[in-house]
């Protein structure tokens, strides 16, 4: 368990300040349950989630990345529209990110944020999730010009609200 703990305080410590790695015989990861998994994953172990993972051609997903960064990086709006969702925001000027295994993994995503005050519309989502030991579910935000106007969800609308007015941004979308 120290030892456990000693690896947990080297990853955050290097994800925190970006420092490079130092030449280690293990490394620490943050290990979940065989619940988790298979929640996420619906039908596979955790030991052929974490092989898979782990053993995906990180090189090749590197270049199928790149033309999703390219269109990402010439597109100045962004709509999604979904059953309960017609959300629209800029991304004009924001850097695009592509990862593809350098940082994280599993891994594969390009991402980016909308220009603070362009977010407008509602989202909703259609799957549980789970924070500080709550399950919210249906949740719905409505924004205007880049901010949470209102949230609900089934049940715990409340609660919800509370962590979004925890601080100042917390209404606000960091990350697309």
């Amino acid at each position: 368990l120290v030892q456990y703990q000693d690896d947990q305080q080297w990853y955050f410590e290097y994800y925190a300040s970006e420092k490079d790695v130092p030449k280690q015989k293990y490394k620490g990861t943050v290990c979940v349950s065989g619940a988790e998994v298979s929640a996420v994953t619906n039908e596979k172990q955790p030991e052929d989630f974490f092989f898979d993972v782990c053993t995906a051609d990180y090189a090749r997903m590197a270049e199928d990345l790149k033309p999703l960064q390219a269109r990402m990086e010439a597109a100045d709006r962004v709509q999604i529209i979904a059953p309960g969702t017609d959300l629209s925001f800029s991304i004009k000027d924001i850097p695009v990110i592509p990862c593809s295994g350098g940082r994280n993994i599993p891994d594969g995503e390009c991402f980016t944020a909308p220009v603070r005050d362009s977010v407008n519309g509602t989202i909703t989502f259609n799957t549980q999730s789970l924070y500080q030991g709550t399950v919210f579910d249906a949740i719905r935000f409505t924004f205007a010009d880049g901010k949470i106007a209102a949230a609900e969800c089934g049940g715990e609308t409340e609660r919800l609200n509370a962590i979004l007015d925890a601080d100042e941004g917390a209404r606000y979308i960091g990350e697309w």
